[in-house]
């Protein structure tokens, strides 16, 4: 898979003397209370007597015989240095995981230190692993607090509802493979039935597919909030996520159907729970508020590694609004919001805040100087109960109006940039643009005043 032939070399040269480096510990003088409590990273007790990979963090080692083997504290440095070097690579990137390039390339260094063959060629053995590993896959992440009436597909993800037939052949295929043995389709059956879940496909190794998806349905997702009613009303709840983002969940339920090999569906089942306060779905309504509109305008992004400055801020924008749509505490909203200002909006660390927000808030989302003084005016206001919460700890009244009103203002001003960010690749061209335009305008009046002067 790479292509830089320098790159392979190096590669080659440091696992064959990193392979050379390996210290071996009896696991006697490492686990003081004994061996019963040794777990591999999938919280499964080893057979002792067997070879395993045992992980802590980045941390990795090779168990037998009762040692441990592993690499010292630089060399391991140096291995995970390496292990990111590959991963960096544009054409490992998309397709292959950093934990499948640690633990595949650690494996070939053990082989070559079990082999002592210093001709193995350790980047062959791994690009045919890395290759060999990437597959077709439908990934499917469940969403809690949505409640689809039917399927429907914003962008590349699909938003739907497991129907009760859903695992029919894999339950039917798995028993003429297995017989009565318990089957564990029926157990995802039971589990996922009538849940909603966000489905795209992805070609990649399994682990780096389900990242790929949850960054993509992430997106996804936080479009739907940003275009929620809660934008206009703010008591409306939107706390609809992957179930993995959640703040009460910390963790996360993943299908991955191969669609290279019939019938052959995984599961990663970390809770399993009910869907409390579901929130009705109807596309429509989100369309209406410009959902199908922001899907098509960041449509025309590159790929990450490739968008200008500026689209990276508005990408975390919109992230960011998300989040503070979902925070019920108005307090903590409203400071959140003032964080997608300032982020897009301040040109450095040192700019005043109300002064800048200010001029290019109203410059960017309004027309008229009657809507541009009303939106400085709120601004003033809604930057008192900010900084009374945050320097004070005092919970300011808030009305509801001003509260929507600031709402429409950064979602209309996310709406802008992305628009913007197609034209402009910093902030400073932007806001360059702006001053000058500012500077037009007032010019003629400048004039005048003069001449009346003389």
């Amino acid at each position: 898979m790479i292509k830089d032939q320098n790159r392979l070399k190096y590669l080659d040269a440091a696992c064959l003397r990193l392979a050379g480096s390996f210290v071996e510990v009896p696991l006697e003088k490492i686990f003081k209370d004994g061996l019963s409590n040794i777990k591999t990273r999938d919280g499964i007790k080893p057979n002792l007597h067997q070879a395993f990979q045992l992980r802590q963090g980045d941390k990795i080692w090779w168990c037998e015989n009762g040692k441990r083997i592993g690499l010292e504290k630089s060399d391991h440095e140096e291995f995970l240095r390496i292990v990111r070097l590959i991963y960096e690579d544009h054409s490992v990137k998309p397709y292959i995981s950093f934990e499948f390039i640690l633990t595949r390339m650690f494996q070939c260094m053990i082989d070559v230190r079990h082999q002592d063959n210093r001709s193995t060629i350790v980047s062959t053995n791994l690009c045919e692993e890395m290759a060999s590993s990437i597959t077709s896959y439908n990934v499917y992440l469940r969403l809690i607090h949505l409640k689809p009436s039917k399927k429907i597909t914003i962008g590349e993800v699909e938003i739907g509802r497991f129907k009760p037939g859903f695992f029919d052949k894999q339950i039917l295929a798995f028993k003429r493979r297995h017989g009565d043995i318990e089957n564990i389709y029926e157990i995802y059956k039971d589990i996922f039935s009538n849940q909603a879940y966000a489905k795209v496909y992805v070609r990649a190794e399994s682990q780096r597919a389900k990242e790929i998806a949850s960054e993509k349905c992430s997106l996804t997702l936080d479009l739907l909030k940003v275009c929620s009613q809660t934008v206009v009303h703010p008591k409306s709840k939107v706390n609809f996520d992957l179930d993995r983002n959640v703040r009460i969940h910390a963790n996360q339920s993943v299908l991955l159907e191969n669609l290279e090999y019939e019938h052959e569906i995984t599961a990663q089942i970390e809770r399993a729970y009910g869907q409390d306060h579901e929130l009705a779905f109807d596309i429509e309504e989100y369309n209406k508020r410009g959902l199908q509109a922001l899907v098509q305008l960041l449509s025309k992004f590159p790929t990450e590694k490739d968008r200008s400055e500026l689209q990276r801020i508005t990408m975390r924008a919109i992230q960011k609004l998300a989040s503070a749509l979902s925070e019920p505490n108005f307090h903590r909203r409203v400071t959140d919001l003032f964080t997608v200002l300032e982020s897009l909006l301040l040109k450095d660390q040192n700019s005043p805040i109300i002064e800048s927000v200010g001029k290019y808030l109203s410059k960017l989302v309004f027309k008229t100087l009657e809507e541009r003084k009303e939106c400085i005016t709120l601004l003033k206001k809604m930057y008192a109960v900010r900084s009374a919460y945050l320097h004070h700890a005092h919970e300011a009244p808030i009305e509801l109006v001003d509260l929507a009103s600031l709402q429409v203002c950064v979602y209309s001003l996310v709406f802008k940039m992305i628009t913007k960010s197609l034209d402009y690749k910093t902030k400073e061209e932007l806001f360059e643009e702006i001053d000058e335009a500012i500077i037009a305008a007032y010019t003629p009046k400048i004039f005048r005043e003069q001449k009346r002067a003389k």
